[in-house]
């Protein structure tokens, strides 16, 4: 999988920042309170020597009873010093922890690792960058498996839709990147295609997997781009390689674009070039097989239905069902 994307670093950069401004933060707010009042600085000032004193005890040597009792003494004295002081602060109408190191996480302290393990919180940062990286952060949390209502068919197509939902729920729970899987979902607007793929692109990228959800017009567009405007069709930063890279890509509304060679040509690289490497794709598309067959090449065609599985979504738009 890829990790070298702009998401990825941004989310790197965050948490390499974050213990920085906090720290700062707080230093702020010390100054300024500190100015104003003497005495909030003095036992600012003690509480923070404290820890050197407790090293230099422990450093010291002094027999194992006596330290122990040294250390205790120098914990209570912390204690009432933060107590007095919070006491203080709500008297002159702050909050009591204010001038208290504030972290975003009380688990890793916005470290991101908890003994060399990553932390939920950084793992939460890393989904919503795959998230976004994929084109899916704004409807990513309403399209799930939770919210797919099957009771929306009819009854002739219910148990088809049940099939197709099972099975995209094995899909995304089984993913890998080790092993192709390919599906073709296929039929009119606002029966489920995209709601379903957003499943799985949302199961897939929470395990960690790189995951491309595109237009199939914006996915032609960008490699068209590449091949006539770029300078190195090889460079790493090419805006199309992602296409060709990533663990799973799917592609939305095939066939909703422009009908030329380019595009005829992009589509068969795409899906030429992805089964080559054993990369997983999923394609959804508006036509049925017969407008399929008319509107692309044999060899586009022979390896969507040959080397996909395919999923009829039949019934009426849910979209207006829910008006």
């Amino acid at each position: 999988m890829r990790t070298h994307t702009k998401e990825y670093y941004d989310v790197v950069e965050k948490f390499k920042n974050k213990r920085d401004k906090k720290l700062e933060e707080l230093e702020t707010r010390e100054a300024r309170l500190s100015s104003a009042y003497p005495e909030i600085k003095e036992m600012t000032d003690r509480i923070k020597i404290i820890p050197s004193l407790m090293l230099r005890e422990i450093m010291g040597g002094n027999g194992e009873e006596d330290t122990r009792k040294k250390l205790d003494s120098f914990v209570e004295d912390e204690l009432n010093l933060k107590k007095k002081r919070s006491n203080l602060l709500v008297s002159l109408g702050y909050t009591p922890d204010y001038l208290d190191l504030k972290f975003d996480c009380d688990k890793c302290n916005d470290v991101g690792y908890i003994d060399g393990e990553i932390c939920t919180c950084y793992k939460n940062e890393l989904a919503k960058a795959r998230y976004k990286e994929a084109g899916l952060d704004k409807i990513i949390e309403k399209q799930t498996f939770e919210s797919f209502d099957l009771s929306y068919y009819p009854d002739e197509y219910y148990e088809d839709m049940r099939k197709a939902y099972e099975n995209a729920k094995r899909y995304a729970a089984n993913f890998t990147s080790e092993k192709m899987s390919n599906m073709l979902y296929m039929g009119k607007t606002g029966l489920g295609k995209t709601h379903l793929s957003t499943a799985i692109a949302k199961v897939v990228m929470d395990e960690g997997f790189d995951c491309i959800y595109e237009t199939a017009q914006n996915i032609f567009t960008d490699i068209e781009y590449d091949r006539y405007n770029r300078t190195d069709r090889y460079s790493d930063d090419l805006t199309s390689a992602k296409y060709y890279e990533c663990d799973l890509l799917i592609v939305d509304d095939l066939g909703t674009e422009v009908e030329n060679k380019y595009n005829i040509a992009a589509l068969y690289g795409l899906i030429n070039t992805r089964l080559m490497n054993e990369k997983s794709t999923i394609i959804n598309t508006n036509l049925n097989v017969n407008q399929l067959l008319e509107r692309y090449e044999d060899r586009i065609t022979s390896r969507l239905l040959g080397e996909y599985k395919v999923f009829l979504f039949q019934g009426k738009d849910i979209r207006s069902l829910k008006i």
